[in-house]
């Protein structure tokens, strides 16, 4: 009987501790991620990325330091290639993104996604060296936090250049005078070279999430026409799609739209409008479809206000920028969203032209020579339109202020011609008169500039 005890409590105990072992190697479930962990997105564009051999740096910098997961490249047009990528910390440590080095030359639309960064400092920027492949890429640059939403803005980085060493002064000829200092012209001051990618610094994008909440209108949509009309489901997705377009039309007219790039404000509204001829006038859906249309072309017009400035690099892109609005809106029937927001758009590209050409003229320092060729390309684009139409007009404007622009250079540069160039220049201008018809401006221009050329002053 004792022997039977004895055993029966080793039984007990060694099932006990069975128990308990198994128990303590069953693993916990995952905490479930706080509110403080959703995922934050950030994203800004980089625009005409170089196409030199080894490509250029291309800093990317946060407003306030924030702990990146990841971050993801994607070109958005034609090819580019990565060549090396990191990410600088608030401590001034740089930390080398391995998936960014040496990556295979990739098509517009694929995404390049780092692995998760490790680590728990602040990032303050983001270093890319790229290289367009075909043609000048532009390239959407997306940081992923956990933290908060990153505030992305677009910078460049500073390389170290060799100090050059100073020329001596060229001794001066003694039988040869010395010639004045040309003064400084009052109305045309020395101004800064065009900022280039750096001044394009957007630091928001609405775009990428029109996107998404375009393919959200796209699934309610769908349901409504899925649905019998007064059922739940039919009720739900019309307050689902009228709540979305809601949230577009005022994206739309925040100012974060007015600071997205241009082409991607209209793929957008293309997008949207286009949209409208797959439903029954009337319908939910064709209202919902209708109204952010009109909303984000709206939104457009008011962007071309602040990317003039750094998205055109040249007279010939703004003017292009500006023919494609008039074919565009010709193209469109009269009276529509589409026609009325296409002619405000060339219209204001066009206003600014002549203002635009005589700052590039100023940066570019070009000659009476060069602007005379640049005024006889505008005249004769001019005759390619109606007279009294939009392109008609802003051609003739262009040709006039690059007639003034020409005719103050050779001011300028006339007093230290010699009697010979200037008896050149007085026969040059005879010869292109007489290959215009009497008073049209180009005929007044050259007759202008050969007194000029004449009387030396």
């Amino acid at each position: 009987m004792r022997k039977e005890l004895v055993l029966g409590f080793l039984a007990a105990t060694m099932s006990l501790q069975t128990v308990t072992i198994a128990h303590a190697e069953t693993p916990l479930p995952p905490p479930v991620p706080g509110p403080s962990q959703q995922i934050q997105e950030g994203t800004i564009e980089v625009q005409r990325i170089t196409r030199k051999t080894g490509g250029e740096w291309y800093r990317i910098s946060l407003r306030r330091a924030v702990t990146l997961s990841r971050v993801e490249l994607m070109a958005l047009s034609m090819k580019i290639k990565i060549h090396e990528g990191s990410v600088i910390t608030d401590r001034s440590e740089r930390i080398a993104i391995r998936e960014f080095a040496n990556t295979a030359v990739t098509d517009a639309g694929v995404t390049i996604a780092s692995e998760n960064l490790n680590t728990n400092d602040g990032i303050v920027a983001i270093d890319i060296r790229a290289e367009s492949y075909g043609g000048y890429a532009d390239l959407r640059v997306l940081a992923v936090s956990t933290q908060e939403r990153p505030q992305l803005v677009l910078g460049k980085v500073r390389e170290e250049t060799p100090e050059r060493p100073q020329r001596p002064d060229r001794p001066q000829r003694p039988d040869r005078p010395q010639r004045p200092d040309r003064p400084q012209r009052p109305d045309r001051p020395n101004r800064p070279e065009y900022p280039g990618n750096q001044g394009c610094n957007y630091g928001v994008d609405v775009s990428y999430q029109l996107s998404r909440l375009e393919s959200d209108m796209d699934i309610w949509a769908q349901r409504i026409n899925q649905s019998s009309y007064g059922t739940t489901e039919y009720n739900m997705a019309v307050s689902e799609l009228r709540r979305t377009a809601d949230y577009v039309v005022s994206i739309a007219r925040s100012n974060d739209a007015r600071y997205t790039p241009v082409h991607q404000l209209e793929a957008s509204a293309e997008s949207l409008l286009n949209k409208v001829n797959h439903y029954s006038y009337g319908t939910v859906a064709y209202d919902a479809f209708s109204t952010t249309g009109k909303a984000v072309i709206a939104a457009l017009v008011d962007a071309l206000d602040v990317s003039i400035n750094c998205q055109f690099r040249d007279t010939e892109s703004l003017l292009q920028a500006g023919i494609g609005y008039l074919q565009k809106m010709n193209s469109a029937s009269y009276g529509t969203v589409k026609y009325d927001a296409y002619s405000s758009a060339a219209a204001k590209l066009f206003k600014i032209a002549p203002s635009f050409y005589e700052q590039e003229v100023y940066n570019y320092r070009k000659s009476f020579h060069d602007i005379n060729a640049d005024m006889e390309s505008f005249n004769q684009r001019k005759d390619q339109y109606s007279y009294g139409t939009q392109g008609y007009d802003s051609f003739t404007n262009l040709t006039k202020k690059a007639s003034v622009l020409s005719q103050t250079d050779l001011r300028q540069r006339v007093p230290y011609m010699s009697p010979n160039e200037r008896y050149e220049w007085v026969s040059y201008f005879e010869n292109r008169k007489n290959s215009f018809s009497y008073g049209t401006v180009l005929y007044d221009h050259y007759v202008s500039s050969k007194d000029i050329a004449a009387n030396g002053r």
